[in-house]
């Protein structure tokens, strides 16, 4: 039985103008995808490894938002979909979780002109703010599309992790026992060493949240500017942790 990481796309998100750039990229992967292969327009992209047991599977389920979506004229729409969806997919099973990814350009980037702002992610953080309906949903930022399938697989791997920790397990002895490759379990070891365990998973979504992979936190932690939005998020103590962490060469290519 195969065990490729499958992805189904909604009709809805084919009739977008950002599946132009999402087609391509998608249709190159090693994934198994199912183009169309929903007609649920609650949701974007489904994820899920093939099991033995299908009441074992984990299945994440994605909206796909551009910063067009956050628009003064799109904005209430936006927000009425997103609790939609939290209401539909979010049922408290183990085994059904949600996410957000926010892709920071309607469009791909082209070469030198590469920018990445975060002012249309900060709008969507505040308007989710306002609902009660939504309630830690995890949200992923992209600065290129093309890094979707690394995160979806990523963050699916990360719950498929936690589906199987054993109940008593502590989040930094699961983390011993995770892949080394993935960006989530660094960051869990390096958030651990710089916070108290009840600040730890909350300091690792934010900065899942903030950068997409390990390569773009240790390229922020060198620039001033960015050091400065993570020390006002979560602290200068653990700010200056995350920035030597690196300059330590702990982790290296």
């Amino acid at each position: 039985m195969t065990t490729t990481f499958q992805i189904v796309t909604s009709v809805s998100l084919q009739c977008r103008p950002i599946w132009d750039v999402l087609s391509p990229i998608l249709d190159s992967s090693d994934a198994n995808v199912t183009f169309g292969g929903s007609r649920d327009d609650t949701y974007d992209i489904a994820t899920y490894v093939p099991v033995l047991d299908p009441l074992l599977a984990a299945v994440l389920y994605t909206l796909v938002l551009t910063p067009s979506a956050i628009e003064e004229a799109a904005r209430q729409a936006t927000l009425a979909r997103i609790e939609q969806f939290i209401l539909v997919h979010q049922n408290g099973s183990r085994h059904r979780h949600v996410a957000i990814v926010f892709l920071n350009s309607d469009t791909a980037f082209q070469g030198a002109s590469r920018r990445c702002t975060i002012d249309a992610f900060v709008a969507l953080q505040a308007l989710l703010f306002d609902s009660p309906l939504i309630i830690d949903v995890p949200i992923t930022i992209l600065s290129e599309p093309d890094e979707l399938l690394k995160s979806l697989k990523e963050h699916y791997y990360a719950v498929q992790r936690n589906i199987n920790r054993p109940p008593d397990t502590t989040l930094m002895s699961t983390s011993l026992q995770a892949p080394s490759n993935s960006t989530l379990y660094l960051l869990e070891q390096i958030v651990a060493q710089g916070s108290d365990q009840l600040a730890c998973q909350q300091n690792v979504n934010i900065l899942s949240d903030f950068f997409p992979s390990l390569r773009a936190l240790s390229a922020a932690s060198r620039t001033v500017e960015m050091r400065r939005l993570i020390a006002e998020y979560l602290g200068e103590r653990l700010a200056k942790h995350i920035e030597s962490f690196w300059n330590e060469e702990k982790i290296h290519g």
